[in-house]
């Protein structure tokens, strides 16, 4: 089981996935305080708070899952608040995707639906709904062609799952690993995958050597010596 110092020492060892959890905890508060500012309507105050609470909130317990879900269900939301030539909502879209590819399919139909109806609700025209869904391709493509050339993501591991993936990268089997059980070391494992969003050992492996290099060098020095 992952304790809170153990998910602490995760979403750390990714500053921009850090940052983004630290911002949306401060957005709750800026929110909140701004509510006590305002004479308006405070609804929209509150229901902006609760959502930049639960964005953090499940950025931390899910890590890059837990945001790609959370900015998708409050990039729908916005659709809602804003007016239709407010694109900021598919921005946050966009981010969703990148973190988790996954989803990129049913996170676009969504949230064409949800523009749909929500278009529908503020009586906007057609001609409206044709220049945001325009709008919302060139974010599309230019986030398609943008995120290309950014660097690979860094690899949220804990640190029996790093010894265990070190271990391995010496060139032992599991069976050789006598820190943890065999059972243990499949669970870690196995956690590290879905965390990393992985669909095998050897993709993981292929991430941790790249993001490790040394770990190459330092057995083939062993093998020499």
């Amino acid at each position: 089981m992952v304790t809170l110092k153990k998910r602490y020492e995760l979403i750390k060892s990714d500053k921009v996935l850090f940052s983004i959890f630290f911002i949306y905890v401060l957005l709750a508060f800026f929110h909140f305080a701004y509510s006590f500012a305002t004479s308006q309507d405070r609804t929209q105050s509150y229901l902006r708070c609760s959502f930049c609470l639960g964005i953090a909130v499940t950025t931390f317990f899910f890590l890059r899952r837990g945001f790609s879900v959370s900015i998708l269900v409050y990039s729908i939301a916005l659709l809602y608040f804003n007016t239709f030539y407010n694109y900021t909502s598919f921005l946050f879209v966009l981010l969703a995707i990148y973190c988790n590819q996954k989803i990129e399919k049913a996170a676009v139909l969504l949230y064409l639906l949800n523009v749909f109806v929500a278009l529908a609700i503020k009586k906007c025209s057609i001609l409206a709904f044709g220049i945001h869904i325009l709008n919302c391709v060139f974010f599309y493509l230019a986030a398609k062609y943008l995120f290309a050339a950014i660097t690979p993501e860094t690899l949220l591991l804990t640190d029996e799952e790093k010894h265990v993936l070190e271990e391995i990268a010496k060139g032992k089997l599991q069976k050789e690993i006598n820190k943890f059980s065999q059972n243990t070391i499949t669970k870690l494992i196995k956690s590290a995958m879905s965390r990393n969003m992985c669909k095998s050992k050897a993709e993981l492996m292929q991430k941790y050597l790249k993001e490790y290099p040394e770990r190459i060098e330092i057995e083939s020095q062993e093998i020499c010596d």
